[in-house]
């Protein structure tokens, strides 16, 4: 009986399975596409690990180590003619030594949770990525799905990684469609875990060839009017803010800060704005700074900060982090959810 009828028995650590199982939760909306009733399983996604890692090359397999039970989790593999292929290619008779086949199976799938999860998120959408560098040198309009139903017509720029939070995004221009005829919409960003793909039909596919120089147009109240001024646009969004808030608008913000608040400013640098400009302190011994920034890297930054920060403009960032803290004010002083005990010890400190 050959491995394709039979299966591949592999054994991975448990800390091998928790990486599987963790990354199958943030990379599903790339297989299951929009079809809710789609089965995203183990097999699956390490058959495209699989795929995604191996080039038929020989490698050293080890021996299999014999794993108490308590330590291993065992699945049984069912494979396709491209794995055998592969296996082939290496020397591998999988029909007469599958126990060869499983070690060679295996030794991938253990490369892959050696990796960061910045570069597990670059194997696993090997196959997206080389379709985005293709676009993005031919400059072919992408039309991109996700999963928050948004559909985008997308004339691609650059493929990055978030230094903030190691993931890959895809950044470029969107344009609306009216008549035949591109107009320039605003900068986005898209990140690889939102967007819907599925092997047979992609939802990132390339549409028909344009020149950017001459076949887009702009509306007069755009900030942009040429394709030079969109790159020179694009790069200089990159280099302020990071790929990360490209897609939002920068706004003026100013904030009160506390003497906490400042040091704060000082030692935490994840999610901090550029470019801040200080105030003279004000009547409070406060001292304020403005500087540019979108509500998303505004947000991420100063939220944290809670009663040592006060974002006094614009009115609308305000009104969004006054929203934030009334809602975790209402979960934390429902007493309905907290024992008695609780109360008391709640009391007594």
């Amino acid at each position: 009986m050959s491995i394709k009828e039979n299966g591949l028995y592999i054994s991975l650590s448990k800390e091998e399975n928790s990486i599987i199982e963790g990354d199958m939760k943030l990379f599903r909306n790339y297989s299951v596409n929009k079809d809710k009733n789609y089965e995203f399983t183990v097999n699956k996604f390490l058959n495209r690990i699989f795929l995604n890692l191996c080039e038929g090359e020989e490698v050293t397999l080890q021996k299999p180590q014999k794993r108490k039970n308590h330590t291993s989790v065992s699945y049984i593999i069912k494979v396709n003619n491209e794995i055998i292929r592969k296996m082939t290619m290496a020397g591998i008779d999988s029909d007469y030594y599958p126990a060869d086949s499983s070690a060679y199976y295996t030794y991938f799938i253990s490369e892959y949770c050696k990796n960061t999860l910045t570069d597990r998120e670059k194997i696993f959408y090997r196959p997206l990525i080389q379709e985005i560098k293709d676009a993005i040198e031919l400059k072919n309009l992408l039309l991109i799905d996700t999963n928050k139903g948004r559909h985008s017509t997308l004339l691609p720029y650059v493929l990055k990684t978030s230094e903030e939070n190691g993931k890959h995004y895809i950044a470029g221009f969107l344009l609306n469609e009216e008549n035949g005829q591109y107009f320039y919409n605003k900068l986005l960003c898209v990140p690889l875990q939102s967007i819907l793909f599925c092997s047979e039909k992609n939802h990132i596919r390339r549409g028909r060839k344009i020149f950017p120089e001459k076949d887009i147009a702009f509306q007069e109240k755009s900030l942009v009017h040429s394709y030079d001024e969109m790159k020179k646009y694009i790069e200089e969004r990159l280099r302020s803010d990071g790929i990360l808030y490209l897609s939002d608008t920068l706004r003026d913000v100013k904030v009160r800060l506390s003497t906490k608040g400042m040091e704060y400013l000082y030692s935490r640098t994840q999610y901090k704005p550029v470019n801040i400009h200080f105030d003279s302190n004000d009547n409070s011994n406060k001292q304020i700074i403005h500087f540019q920034a979108t509500y998303l890297q505004t947000f991420m930054y100063f939220f944290k900060f809670g009663e040592e920060a006060e974002i006094l403009s614009p009115f609308q960032y305000r009104k969004k982090f006054l929203q934030k803290y009334e809602r975790a004010f209402k979960l934390y002083s429902n007493k309905e959810k907290t024992t008695p005990s609780e109360e008391h010890e709640l009391n007594k400190n």
